[in-house]
């Protein structure tokens, strides 16, 4: 319930994926030349339809090749390649980020947007000739689009392509500087709500070394600031995730658990006192992320001395 809430996913009745997608596909610009295109207008509806599927179908039962054709459609969807008007532009690219962050949920998606041309699995596919490389559309899109309803849609696409992956994808997503700088931007936006997929997407990407990157160089001091105004805040779910993140950067990682912890001096930094503050929150959530957080960075602290 809480995977669907993150996701925004409205329901949609009873609709079988399988059968879904094979009716989407025909709908969506798989194929290698732009001639070959649907109009963006069915292109946006196919998109639309696979954003509010149900789980009816055992994901078991995807065919592999039929995936690969959708996320290759919708990745280009999300591109903006080939549509001209703006308005249809942003509407087919907030859609398609939707319905790629829901693939990446019930299925194998996630590894076939990392695919790049000839590798694992696209090598053999009948579209590697038109594959595309996902991680490059969404860090373009990221840095480039102005739209807010798209960056929300986009941001959270992120998190679920984390979510949706192994430890080694997750890496890899976190190796682009470009989405990591970018992430730590919009945690400071004055958008509640973007800053809430921010800090969720940067929580499922804290993994392996990914947690140093995230406090790495510049970002430190911008995301330990975030976090700490986010716990600060009114807002429930704001500061539920902001010290789930801190949780998750401290879990396993010593020194950020320590470098989040204590601030000059050696004295309880503002991020600590915020999450000890929220240990009486009106929130049950809010209490179990920060009294979990806080566990974790009491841990480092005292493995560190």
């Amino acid at each position: 319930v809480a995977l669907a809430e993150m996701a925004n996913k409205p329901d949609a009745g009873s609709t079988l994926i399988y059968k879904t997608l094979e009716e989407a596909v025909e709908s969506l610009p798989y194929k290698p030349k732009l001639h070959e295109h649907p109009d963006p207008l069915e292109q946006i509806s196919a998109a639309k339809q696979i954003a509010n599927m149900t789980l009816d179908a055992a994901p078991e039962a995807y065919n592999a090749e039929l995936l690969r054709k959708v996320v290759r459609g919708l990745l280009v969807l999300l591109s903006g390649k080939g549509v001209t008007q703006e308005q249809t532009r942003r509407e087919g690219q907030k859609c398609a980020a939707r319905a790629l962050a829901w693939l990446c949920w019930v299925s194998e998606a996630a590894g076939m947007v990392l695919e790049r041309a000839g590798e694992g699995a696209a090598a053999a596919s009948v579209a590697a000739a038109a594959s595309v490389d996902g991680l490059r559309i969404i860090a373009q899109l990221l840095s480039d689009t102005n739209d807010r309803a798209v960056l929300v849609e986009v941001v959270g696409l992120v998190g679920w392509l984390a979510s949706g992956s192994d430890e080694k994808d997750a890496m890899r997503i976190g190796e682009d500087e470009a989405i990591m700088v970018k992430l730590g931007d919009l945690l400071s936006s004055r958008m509640p709500q973007i800053r809430v997929k921010a800090a969720w997407a940067f929580a499922c990407l804290a993994r392996g070394k990914n947690k140093t990157l995230i406090l790495s160089g510049e970002n430190l001091q911008r995301v330990t600031r975030s976090l700490t105004e986010m716990l600060r805040t009114k807002d429930a779910e704001s500061q539920a995730i902001a010290a789930r993140l801190a949780g998750c950067l401290a879990c396993g990682n010593r020194a950020n658990g320590a470098v989040m912890a204590r601030g000059a001096g050696g004295k309880a930094s503002g991020l600590y006192t915020a999450l000890k503050v929220l240990n009486q929150s009106a929130s049950g959530d809010v209490r179990m992320e920060s009294g979990w957080a806080e566990h974790m960075l009491l841990l480092s602290t005292t493995e560190a001395a």
